[in-house]
């Protein structure tokens, strides 16, 4: 009988050991920054559309492009637009964002948003996050045109099939 015993248990822990780990979600912290040109239609207005472009270095993502297109409604003062990141790779997120928008007194908008991103595709696949960021757009000088920067900060989070970074 202890022998059946002795056995069960030696091939229940056998078993363990051959059996795969489950892993779970993966959450990393995320940073990047941002600069870029925007291209301003004020033929809706009070309701303007930036269409951006740019380039960035972000934690996890290395240097990648931006692309994307926003509307500030200057009667409640919100702004939402998305865009697409794409690294070096080809590897591409695609993020939304929303937020609010004032002036300071150099008369540079300030916009105040959260991103939302995901999911990836390439190595990014499935991959999902979130960040803040104060986006700074300057006037660049030429008509219909900005400049804007910005450092976000937040986490991505890999799914748990993918290399953990």
């Amino acid at each position: 009988m202890y022998r059946l015993i002795n056995l069960g248990l030696i091939l229940t822990a056998a078993l363990l050991c051959w059996t795969a780990p489950v892993r779970a979600d993966h959450d990393v912290p995320y940073r990047d920054s941002v600069e870029g040109i925007g291209s301003v239609d004020l033929s809706h207005y009070p309701l303007v559309t930036v269409h951006i472009t740019g380039t960035g270095h972000g934690l996890h993502l290395g240097p990648f492009q931006i692309d994307g297109e926003h509307i500030l409604n200057f009667t409640d003062g919100t702004v939402a637009g998305s865009g697409t990141l794409t690294t070096v790779s080809g590897s591409t997120i695609d993020v939304t964002y929303s937020g609010t928008f004032t002036q300071d007194s150099a008369g540079n908008r300030l916009l105040d948003v959260v991103i939302v991103s995901g999911p990836g595709t390439g190595r990014l696949a499935g991959v999902t996050g979130s960040a803040t960021t104060t986006v700074v757009v300057t006037p660049s000088g030429t008509p219909y045109q900005t400049i804007f920067t910005y450092a976000a900060q937040g986490t991505l989070t890999f799914p748990d099939n993918r290399p953990q970074p």
